[in-house]
């Protein structure tokens, strides 16, 4: 009797626990700005107008499986977590030169700041790639970090861009920290379809906002 009574306790300690933790998950999830917004019924209802989404969800163009099943999950998950050599063993060489000047019609700059970050200079235009300039690349500050560099990112730096372009909203490539940090510098973002929601929940001006669809282009 006594045994059932710790087991019925410890039962109910565990509930409560996992009580707990969810209701901490959800109130970190809905008060931490790093993980966007969800788009509002207008958006939704545009975003359902295009051929590319069926069923409540947007499709690729080419069927792509992506159920991996559960030997080939274990599998995967084992290879990522005894994968050796995964990061440097000292901070990486950078030379960031960051020349903020205008570019002429025949002149082509190129920096890459790492990943997916890349400054292109071309045709008198200054178009920032995926700025994911931040310490680390996922909603909490103790995942995901970046390699070390022998010399920081200075976001400060960068000034006059004209576009940023974001390719999708994972948080290696859409970064909070550095579009806050960048969009007083920025003058227009192009965004796939349904990103826009997340530059908004920011504080970024919607008229400086431009959301494409698959096939979709525009001229600036």
């Amino acid at each position: 009797m006594l045994m059932l009574k710790l087991l019925k306790r410890a039962a109910l300690s565990l509930g409560a626990l996992i009580i707990l933790i969810v209701i901490g998950v959800f109130a970190f999830e809905i008060t931490s700005p790093q993980f966007g917004s969800s788009p509002t019924t207008d958006q939704l209802n545009e975003m359902k107008t295009s051929p590319n989404y069926k069923n409540g969800k947007f499709v690729n163009l080419i069927e792509t499986k992506m159920d991996l099943g559960f030997r080939s999950f274990f599998t995967t998950m084992s290879e990522f977590i005894t994968a050796k050599n995964t990061k440097p063993s000292k901070p990486l060489p950078s030379a960031f030169d960051y020349r903020n000047q205008t570019t002429t019609d025949s002149s082509v700059y190129v920096t890459w700041f790492g990943h997916s970050a890349i400054l292109l200079e071309m045709e008198g235009k200054r178009l920032l790639l995926d700025p994911m300039l931040g310490s680390h690349a996922s909603p909490v500050s103790f995942f995901g970090k970046r390699f070390g560099y022998q010399e920081l990112i200075q976001v400060e730096k960068l000034v006059d861009i004209d576009i940023i372009v974001i390719s999708h909203d994972h948080y290696d490539h859409l970064d909070y920290s550095s579009i806050k940090a960048l969009d007083v510098k920025t003058k227009h973002y192009l965004v796939p379809l349904g990103v826009g929601a997340h530059l908004k929940g920011w504080g970024v001006d919607s008229t400086k906002i431009t959301e494409l669809d698959w096939g979709q282009s525009v001229e600036n």
